[in-house]
């Protein structure tokens, strides 16, 4: 019988969760993040104008000002980091683009070092460039597959390490979350990282 220890259980469940469902609580995290971040500037910006302004606005209007400001400023945090994630991931598609041309057309040229530049630096050219960018599209167009590739792996890495099984346990995992998360995921297409449901018959 396997034993598995107190602390490994939340972890395991936490694990589960994300191997099976990365890809709808990536949607909700973001969001959260975003109005979060977005909402508590909005608050701060709306004291700051009652400290400035208060005694030329009404007095039944200067409660809500914070209040409205937050909402406001929450709403334009979830489109900054959504904007902001398709741009990260842009310029990761757009570097990996530029170094799988140069594998490919072996322009390899120096020493390559973990976490260095040069072989970004050494290796541009139009069509280097002309692949990054369409590796960025890429990146963008099929960030869900992304996604789920990226949280099924994890969330596989987490039950593998807390419950010391085997390398197969951990493709294994991967795989089946990953089909967990696409047949969850079934019929809906990504529009500035939200997740829409088509109702047209194919």
């Amino acid at each position: 019988m396997m034993n598995i220890s107190a602390p490994a259980i939340p972890i395991i469940v936490i694990g589960a969760l994300i191997c099976v469902a990365g890809w709808h609580l990536f949607n909700i995290s973001v969001k959260i993040i975003g109005f979060i971040l977005g909402a508590s500037v909005g608050y701060a910006l709306g004291v700051f104008v009652l400290k400035a302004f208060g005694t030329a606005l009404s007095p039944t209007f200067s409660p809500w000002v914070p209040f409205l400001s937050a909402a406001l400023m929450g709403i334009v945090g979830i489109l900054l980091v959504k904007t902001l994630i398709k741009s990260i991931l842009f310029i990761a598609g757009l570097f990996f683009g530029i170094v799988i041309y140069s594998l490919c057309s072996g322009l390899m040229t120096g020493n390559i070092h973990p976490f260095g530049m040069n072989i970004i630096i050494e290796n541009i050219s139009i069509w280097s460039l002309a692949t990054g960018v369409a590796f960025g599209i890429l990146f963008i167009f099929f960030e869900k597959w992304f996604v789920i590739l990226y949280t099924s792996a994890v969330g596989a890495y987490l039950i593998m390490t807390q419950l010391h099984a085997p390398l197969i346990i951990f493709y294994g995992l991967m795989v089946l979350g990953g089909a967990i998360q696409l047949w969850m995921s079934k019929g809906a297409h990504i529009k500035g990282l939200q997740t829409t449901r088509s109702h047209a018959n194919s």
